[in-house]
């Protein structure tokens, strides 16, 4: 069995959480007056309201929380410091025109400033040529500073936002309710990052080129009743984030507010005020403010199970004395959850690690995990954890280690290299015999033909010598007779059929000389 190790500390909610929450418990539709909204729980990270919430939209000046992050964090890897004085470069007020928002008065080419102020004029001013000395700065460039902010963003896994500048005052930038909330959630684990959001009034010292010290305001109308909106949005508990506003984008506003002991993230975009709509009322602020009371009215941390509670007793084979190993949750288990549910409506699934355990188990082993839903929404799921070692019977402690020898994942990959060793020697081993029985056959009927060629051979000789000895007994035969003097009987003709003829028909009584029967015709003829 594979055991696993987590600490505890880590243990706690993980996973899916649905968006639409409310909709599941027939809750009052808050319906914010927003083109997009989401509002969500930061410590489970559970959307308990959402509206439109991937829908692309430009940010306007919500895009300066990617640059303040960056920011933030060049600062926390000790590329700078907060002393660090920067001189505002001639591209500072790049993309700028009258009606951008600025620091009071607007940052000039060649004024120098601490980065710390700098970065407190983005935030908590919305200067826009704040952002842009800051770009070059960090940089070097602002279109490479831009290029390190879309990277941020797909690192946290906001997918559908890309920026074209630092500041947001071009309509091409584009986001989602959703990528806001990522970059957010991530911008608020920064310790001064959650400070400057939530400072209501900063001061910037003179430069180089001011005789005056520069105050600025927050203009988040439900943190200060300083912002230019007035005090009539104020609302207890908010720590910042980020205004925003063009015409593309409508009045924005990101925010946190800490309440009844819950910490929540609302974001609203594309809603109504005096600029576009030539209301009075700024649906920014307004439509937060629904929304918060919503969340707050209806919503509550509920303790579901505490730490090292037992869910489920599970039986353990090989352990000694039969015992069993309790599964018990690594941490308390906390929800937030509307105020009507009643806890036969929530429900659990357990899934174990391993069909069957098998000891030895040590204490704090994860050994499952148990999902946990409400009307058939998950929330979360957790940790089960061993509540105690459970040790090996002794007398299959031996068989044990053999079987955790085989079943190792190195001795089954040296078994399958021997078994394919083995099938490799067959098949050569096999493939040699074909090959040599084909040799030896070839090498058989070879040995056959030059068998018959030397029987030829060996016949051909015989007759040639054969041949030889008749031709020399001829030859032998001719010289002994060239040698031997014949008689003059044996050198006389020997009679033949046709002397026989005529000495039958009487014609030859009397010898007769061939010579002299010539010689007689000769002296007739005289």
């Amino acid at each position: 069995m594979k055991r696993v190790r987590i600490p505890i500390i880590i243990l706690c909610l993980v996973m899916l959480f649905y968006a639409q929450v409310p909709s599941a418990y027939a809750l009052e539709d808050p319906n914010p007056d927003a083109e997009a909204a989401i509002v969500a729980d930061l410590e489970t990270g559970t959307i308990l309201y959402e509206k439109n919430m991937n829908s692309v939209r430009s940010p306007a000046s919500l895009t300066k929380i990617m640059t303040a992050l960056l920011a933030v964090e060049a600062l926390e890897d000790g590329r700078f410091t907060e002393d660090t004085v920067i001189i505002a470069g001639d591209d500072c007020q790049t993309g700028m025109d009258e009606e951008s928002s600025t620091s009071d008065p607007v940052i000039q080419p060649g004024e120098q400033m601490t980065y710390i102020d700098v970065l407190y004029c983005a935030l908590l001013h919305s200067a826009n040529e704040a952002c842009n000395i800051l770009a070059t700065t960090i940089g070097g460039t602002i279109p490479n500073f831009v290029d390190e902010m879309n990277m941020k963003a797909r690192e946290l896994g906001a997918t559908d936002t890309m920026f074209v500048d630092c500041n947001g005052l071009l309509s091409e930038n584009a986001t989602t309710a959703y990528d806001l909330y990522l970059i957010t959630k991530e911008a608020m684990t920064h310790p001064l990052f959650a400070t400057i959001v939530n400072t209501e009034t900063y001061t910037v010292a003179p430069t180089n080129m001011t005789t005056e010290e520069r105050v600025m305001n927050n203009s988040n109308a439900l943190l200060t009743d300083k912002s230019p909106y007035g005090s009539q949005y104020r609302y207890d508990g908010v720590s910042g984030v980020k205004t925003g506003y063009t015409s593309a984008a409508g009045y924005c506003l990101v925010s946190t507010c800490v309440k009844n002991g819950m910490n929540i993230l609302c974001i609203v975009m594309g809603c109504n005020g005096w600029l576009n709509a030539r209301t009075e009322t700024y649906g920014n602020f307004a439509e937060s403010i629904k929304l918060y009371d919503w969340v707050f009215n209806n919503f509550s941390y509920r303790t579901i199970y505490t730490q090292g509670e037992v869910i489920k007793s599970v039986p353990v084979e090989h352990a000694k004395d039969d015992a069993q190993v309790d599964l018990v949750t690594a941490e308390a288990v906390k929800l937030i959850l509307p105020n009507d549910v009643t806890d036969d409506q929530i429900t659990t699934q357990i899934e174990l690690y391993d069909e069957e355990l098998k000891a030895p188990i040590s204490r704090g082993t994860a050994l499952g995990r148990m999902g946990i839903s409400v009307n058939g929404t998950t929330y979360g799921v957790i940790s089960l954890v061993s509540d105690s070692n459970i040790e090996a019977d002794n007398s299959i402690k031996i068989g044990q280690k053999l079987l955790e020898f085989l079943s190792n994942k190195f001795f089954r990959n040296l078994v399958i290299v021997a078994v394919v060793l083995v099938a490799l020697y067959i098949f050569i081993r096999f493939r040699f015999k074909k090959v040599r029985k084909k040799h030896l056959a070839a090498r058989a009927k070879a040995e056959e033909k030059r068998k018959l060629a030397r029987e030829t051979l060996k016949k051909e000789q015989e007759r040639g010598r054969q041949q030889a000895d008749s031709w020399k007994e001829n030859i032998a035969v001719n010289e002994e007779m060239k040698m031997k003097k014949l008689s003059p009987e044996e050198q006389r003709p020997k009679p033949t059929d046709l002397d026989e003829l005529i000495k039958s028909l009487g014609l030859a009584d009397v010898e007769t000389n061939p010579k002299e029967i010539k010689k007689e015709d000769s002296s007739d003829e005289e």
